[in-house]
């Protein structure tokens, strides 16, 4: 998507599932008078999303904030790419070259040496879109942002998941020095651009320390990191939404109603910042 329309949104959020259905773009818009889209990939981290990310502060020079929203996994260590074949359309882009390589050297070198290697990885439900797509554009019909501009609300009540299993033996997060590192770099990318970075700590029902034994210590990892590069943080993990069973539909992602709780916050916390420095139209000329 981003490789296909030009980005120029005032606000961009990035991050996997839990803030591709937890940050209503709309709703955030709506609160502080800037527009927003939410760029989130479910299933992913941000080592994946980066060239995604640095293309997006790279062209839109209307850029004010990028939220990052990091979920319980995010500082965990894995060089698993998922679902490759989302990419495969602009593998020609050094940036997503580069993720290719240091995430699957395998696939790089497939992708880069094997003619037409890319076309055998697709599923058949990739080429029946493709042909649904191809047909409409023949019958003038065009591709166009969605109106939820990003969003995925999820309207369902909560449901049980292997998580509560974690509660009788709480396990322990694996922090990875290097996923900490891979965010950090991210952050110095976008503030050399003068566009303001901030992280949001998103909640957990029922708090992170049930489920996750040192689940502290990966929060102060992350206060530790926005003071190391000297940006805003939102702790949203002790929230009141994450005592409230109805505002998810499993332990790790709020429904429609808890997004737009949480979002109402960010917005909140964008409109402080603004208030403590505020923006002007040359921030980035």
């Amino acid at each position: 998507f981003i490789y296909r329309n030009k980005i120029t949104e005032d606000i961009v959020c990035f991050g996997s599932s839990v803030t591709e259905v937890g940050f209503n773009s709309n709703l955030i818009a709506k609160k502080t008078g800037l527009s927003c889209y939410n760029l989130s990939i479910d299933g992913t981290r941000f080592q994946q999303e980066s060239p995604l990310i640095r293309k997006t502060i790279e062209d839109n020079t209307n850029l004010k904030y990028v939220v990052l929203g990091l979920s319980f996994f995010e500082l965990s260590p894995s060089d698993q790419l998922t679902l490759p074949s989302r990419f495969y359309q602009h593998s020609h882009q050094p940036d997503i070259q580069e993720m290719f390589h240091q995430m699957d050297t395998t696939l790089y070198l497939n992708l880069k040496q094997i003619p037409f290697y890319k076309f055998s990885q697709y599923t058949s439900s990739y080429y029946k879109n493709a042909f649904i797509g191809c047909r409409n554009l023949i019958n003038g019909k065009k591709l166009s942002k969605p109106t939820s501009n990003g969003h995925t609300p999820i309207i369902r009540s909560f449901e049980a998941t292997y998580m509560e299993d974690k509660i009788k033996s709480p396990e322990q997060l694996d922090i990875s020095t290097k996923q900490v590192l891979i965010v950090s770099n991210l952050i110095r990318d976008i503030k050399a651009k003068n566009i303001t970075p901030l992280i949001v700590i998103y909640p957990i029902y029922g708090t992170g320390d049930l489920y996750f034994s040192n689940y502290q210590e990966y929060i102060q990892t992350m206060i530790k990191l926005s003071n190391d590069n000297e940006i805003p943080l939102l702790d949203l993990s002790r929230s009141e939404v994450s005592s409230d069973k109805l505002m998810f539909y499993n332990v790790g992602h709020l429904n429609a109603t808890g997004a737009d709780v949480v979002s109402a916050d960010i917005a909140d916390f964008i409109n402080k910042l603004r208030a403590e420095h505020p923006l002007t139209d040359t921030t980035r000329r």
